[in-house]
């Protein structure tokens, strides 16, 4: 009978285990901002971005006339409140164009209870050195070339939501 008992003790914990794995991955799938087969643009000024999403998280980033793609991966804890997807690694390293050898993606959802709170999170340290293009749609591109260190293309896409809800002007 103790058998029994542990045997079913133990399935329970192995059951609460793998539901648990897959509230995870439904979280983060959630967070993500961009579909496969969809792609979204962004112009600031002279400078022009867009990001085309394929399958298992690959992302084909097309800048200056070029196009890299990068595979994503689900970020396991949230970060400043946000799970969605990640650049891997430290590495990121493309083909060279333009000074630019690496690409560091964040794709997420930002969710502030009010907009005064989410004017406060988008405040960063150094923004004014980066485009910045809001779509109606309520997307948010945010990126920047840095050509010291290698060359580094660093691109931020979120969703905006307010108290939950999508923010669209």
């Amino acid at each position: 009978m103790k058998k029994i008992i542990v045997l079913i003790f133990v399935f329970m914990i192995c059951s609460g285990c793998a539901s648990s794995q897959k509230i995870d991955k439904e979280i983060v799938a959630r967070e993500k901002v961009l579909s496969p087969g969809m792609t979204l643009c962004a112009t600031y000024g002279d400078e022009k971005i867009c990001i085309s999403a394929g399958d298992n998280y690959k992302r084909t980033i097309s800048w200056d006339g070029v196009s890299r793609t990068i595979t994503l991966v689900p970020r396991k804890k949230r970060w400043h409140g946000k799970l969605g997807l990640v650049s891997p690694g430290p590495g990121n390293m493309v083909e060279y164009h333009n000074g630019i050898t690496r690409i560091l993606i964040e794709e997420s959802q930002t969710n502030s209870p009010d907009v005064k709170a989410l004017l406060k999170s988008l405040n960063f340290p150094g923004r004014e050195n980066y485009n910045i293009v809001y779509q109606d749609d309520g997307l948010l591109v945010i990126w920047k070339k840095s050509l010291g260190g290698g060359g580094t293309l660093d691109l931020m896409i979120f969703q905006i939501l307010v108290n939950g809800k999508n923010l669209s002007i």
